[in-house]
């Protein structure tokens, strides 16, 4: 049996949409405290700004934006909510049939995700992940050293596969700061990059000098990719 993983924000569902439904639990909290000098969706709307223009630090320079004195305490019970808050999020429309696809040609198919891994949880439970994927390997559960490029959540998801690492692939991911750089320690792991219209990783720089091998735009494009790595393995 072959496998192919896939990362998870921005390649199996628009980050952005994780952001705005946290920022809209966000959203909630602060309006509930009542502390805030703006109505509900003027806050909402002040935290994709702030966003857009920086994911950095975020809450802090809201508060400084509203002149509302806060804690560091206030800080991290909005980071909590974010994090720890139910998302409604759903798959990009290409998702289902490309899992299909690969399916019907006996592939297996994994997640591999970085990221919080309560954060990720809810995403994976919320897309119902379990029902169409083989496997998902949250690397935060084996300890932030397993985050990508490491070489350790793919040698999890290979075993409890019942798989050879070797027998993954592809890696389908978007982030060339880290989701490529598997072939130097899993060489025969081949990997895609996906550009996905108004996705965060979309203008980021490579980590190294090392590339994906394939590129797509559309995730159905991986069906006859897997089949001719495939056929060479």
């Amino acid at each position: 049996m072959k496998a192919v993983f896939f990362d998870l924000d921005d390649t199996l569902y628009p980050e952005m949409m994780y952001v705005r439904s946290g920022y809209r639990a966000v959203t909630e909290e602060l309006d509930l405290q009542g502390t805030i000098p703006l109505s509900r969706e003027e806050i909402y709307e002040s935290l994709l700004a702030l966003f857009d223009e920086s994911p950095k630090n975020v809450f802090n320079r809201f508060f400084d934006k509203v002149d509302v004195r806060y804690t560091k305490e206030d800080i991290e019970e909005l980071v909590h909510v974010y994090r720890h808050h139910t998302p409604r999020i759903s798959f990009y429309h290409d998702v289902p049939h490309t899992i299909s696809g690969l399916k019907q040609r006996d592939f297996l198919v994994g997640v591999l995700t970085d990221g919080y891994a309560v954060t990720q949880k809810k995403k994976v439970e919320a897309l119902k992940c379990g029902q169409i994927f083989d496997c998902i390997i949250l690397t935060d559960e084996l300890g932030k050293d397993c985050w990508k490029p490491s070489d350790k959540g793919f040698r999890k998801g290979a075993k409890e596969l019942g798989i050879a690492p070797e027998d993954i692939i592809l890696y389908v991911g978007d982030n060339p700061e880290k989701d490529f750089e598997i072939v130097r320690s899993l060489p025969r792991i081949k990997t895609v990059r996906i550009l996905r219209e108004g996705g965060i990783y979309l203008k980021a720089h490579y980590a190294s000098a090392v590339r994906e091998h394939y590129t797509v735009s559309n995730l159905s494009e991986i069906v006859p990719i897997a089949e001719k790595v495939g056929r060479k393995k």
